[in-house]
């Protein structure tokens, strides 16, 4: 049976709003270049996430950037951080949490069905961007569901705990979007998660 390519429309990855190539005036960096500053998943998440199939894009890593001032943020950094902050904060605050005040053993309370909603509701919402090839999307959707497991962390794990059975129920919550988020984000980062 004959099999159709799906034929995915890209446009250009600008460098620096302009486009660069080896024979023209601007010349793009040499993949060993920006591995000296970046790991392959934040150039990775910075990439899925400019929305590429939609529109021109313009790469702009700071290191390579002439205009870049000193305090002006890395926008190839800042999607990366992503994993690296919020992600990472979120696994280790569950961790030390749970080492500190239950002795180190996990709870085993099924998570409430409002994060079994939210999750159900965050999977099929990047299975359908994915679907269609909309990466910018699905990058926003795990933004959006890490964040949100943040701020449930910030408001719940807050280090004084005067009962156990709800600092448990809050575990097993921060747990579950933990595990949520590192399947979603395992195509996209398969070392940092």
């Amino acid at each position: 049976e004959l099999q159709m390519p799906v034929i995915i429309a890209n446009h250009h990855i600008l460098f620096l709003d302009k486009k660069a190539s080896s024979s023209g005036d601007v010349k793009p960096p040499m993949a060993d270049d920006l591995l000296n500053y970046y790991t392959p998943e934040q150039l990775r998440m910075h990439w899925l996430s400019l929305g590429l199939g939609q529109r021109s894009v313009s790469f702009m890593p700071k290191p390579f950037n002439p205009q870049a001032k000193p305090e002006d943020t890395d926008p190839v950094a800042k999607d990366g951080l992503l994993l690296t902050n919020v992600y990472n904060r979120m696994i280790r605050t569950a961790f030390y949490t749970t080492q500190k005040e239950l002795g180190g053993i996990m709870p085993d309370n099924p998570p409430e069905e409002k994060f079994v909603a939210d999750a159900e509701k965050a999977m099929l919402e990047y299975e359908r961007h994915m679907s269609k090839f909309s990466f910018h999307q699905c990058i926003y959707v795990l933004d959006s569901y890490i964040r949100n497991g943040s701020k449930y962390m910030a408001k719940n794990l807050t280090g004084e705990y005067s009962d156990k059975d709800s600092l448990s129920q809050a575990l097993a919550n921060l747990f579950y979007m933990i595990r949520i988020a590192g399947i979603l984000l395992h195509p996209i980062a398969p070392f940092g998660t």
